[in-house]
């Protein structure tokens, strides 16, 4: 009976009120938003990559896109945004500027988004020392047939730019008509770089 009984208060005393029982939460049900299959996300973005290595930026563009589509929650999901942008940029296409932009915006906390937000304002060599080193363009290449916005340059890169074009054959711009240019706009040197002046 005594061994019982001191058995008895070896179980009571096992758990003190400052322990209680760990209880399990239940997982969570899967949701409709989970798209299935995710884990292979993985093997098709690094497949639209290696177009983009390879220089099909038409092929890998299209490639992404479906990718987008097909696991728009995996962890991929940020970086196949970021890349559609990227190669619409390489390709020249004007609604680039817009997609890095609001890439940006969105992911503000992504270590690349503070050097994309900048480059959307910059274009080639911005190495300044004092503000009248720097100027703006609305023509991002020797062969760009609309203005976009202004983008802060180095008066140096611009003029060495223009010897470029010198020498460079466009083809005839076929798009269609340019829409109004952007607002005029000023650069200052800040720091070593120029920018446009908020």
């Amino acid at each position: 009976m005594k061994s019982m009984r001191a058995l008895a208060f070896v179980v009571v005393c096992a758990c003190s009120p400052a322990d209680p029982p760990t209880t399990i939460a239940p997982l969570p049900e899967p949701t409709a938003s989970v798209a299935p299959g995710t884990e292979n996300a993985r093997t098709d973005y690094e497949a639209a990559d290696t177009l983009v290595t390879a220089g099909k930026f038409e092929e890998a563009r299209t490639a992404f896109d479906v990718l987008s589509k097909k696991f728009p929650y995996s962890r991929f999901a940020r970086d196949v945004e970021l890349r559609i942008a990227q190669i619409d940029e390489k390709l020249g296409r004007p609604e680039a500027l817009t997609e890095l932009a609001t890439w940006a915006k969105n992911h503000a906390s992504d270590p690349r988004a503070q050097a994309i937000a900048a480059k959307a304002k910059t274009i080639g060599d911005t190495t300044c020392r004092s503000d009248a080193d720097c100027t703006t363009t609305t023509k991002y290449d020797c062969c760009t047939c609309c203005e976009g916005p202004a983008k802060a340059t180095s008066k140096q890169w611009l003029t060495w730019r223009a010897e470029q074009c010198a020498a460079t054959r466009c083809e005839a711009c076929s798009h269609g008509v340019c829409g109004p240019p952007g607002p005029p706009a000023s650069a200052r040197c800040n720091t070593g770089r120029c920018e446009l002046v908020p």
